[in-house]
């Protein structure tokens, strides 16, 4: 009977072991970076709020440009110790009119898509119409302006090409098939971006923001990015993606509150 080499099964498994453990860690890093920057973008707006007195885009927005700034740095210095060009964590315009197109199609059939849920779900009762903040025109543009601007500049760094890239490079060594170790990394990126989108209290332990709907969209949506990511290996299509679609749910969900 021919024995497999110690080096074939037992370490494969443990390598395998590195995928959870990774997913975990980064989870933990983008939670951090995204925890700190939010309690800085607080302090920085705080003496500016007569510009945002309804808390509707000025937080946020400072909030998602720091958090971009470590996570740009981390993916810097990761390339850096790697000897690998920025471009290869999704920095250049690879297959920019392919990824315009998909982001495109992808974003016409969800406005019909939310636009049908939400009319049914408002009409029947089933879904609060109303928003957080009252529907100024400074609110609505200054949300909607963060939301095609900033959302997903912004996160797609942190969850996309701080995470994305360097997960293939490390499964590459231990899954043989390219497309298993891409599939692998967009499962555990997306996890990572569902998770980032449930607030909880450590201290005691409460979930003090779960929503369903939410998070089906986040699993999506982040799988879409992903793959979008993997597939022009450039980082521009998912910014572009993230960006547009949450205005699509903006002016949606702006419509639904006129029309009720």
């Amino acid at each position: 009977m021919e024995s497999k080499p110690l080096s074939q099964r037992p370490v494969r498994y443990l390598l395998w072991l590195s995928v959870p453990v990774l997913t975990a860690a980064l989870y933990a890093l983008t939670t951090v970076i995204s925890s700190v920057s939010f309690t800085l973008a607080e302090q920085i707006a705080a003496p500016l709020m007569r510009f945002d007195p309804n808390h509707a885009y000025l937080v946020i927005s400072i909030h998602h440009v720091l958090q971009a700034i470590p996570a740009f740095v981390l993916i810097v210095l990761l390339a850096l110790v790697l000897h690998k060009k920025i471009s290869e964590f999704g920095f250049n315009k690879n297959e920019l009119r392919f990824s315009v197109r998909s982001v495109l199609i992808f974003s016409g059939i969800w406005f019909v898509i939310q636009f049908v849920l939400a009319y049914l779900f408002t009409k029947t009762g089933v879904m609060d119409g109303s928003f957080p903040y009252p529907l100024t025109a400074r609110n609505a543009i200054g949300n909607f302006l963060f939301e095609i601007l900033l959302s997903g500049t912004s996160e797609e760094i942190l969850f996309r090409a701080m995470i994305i890239p360097p997960m293939i490079l490390l499964f590459r060594t231990f899954i043989k098939k390219e497309v298993a170790a891409n599939i692998v990394a967009i499962v555990c990126s997306t996890i990572i971006f569902m998770l980032a989108h449930i607030n909880y209290n450590l201290n005691p332990f409460t979930i003090t923001h779960f929503s369903l709907a939410q998070q089906l969209t986040c699993l999506l949506f982040g799988s879409f990015y992903g793959w979008l990511l993997v597939k022009t290996k450039s980082i521009i299509g998912p910014m572009l993606a993230h960006n547009l679609l949450n205005g699509v749910i903006t002016i949606v969900s702006l419509l639904i509150a006129v029309m009720f």
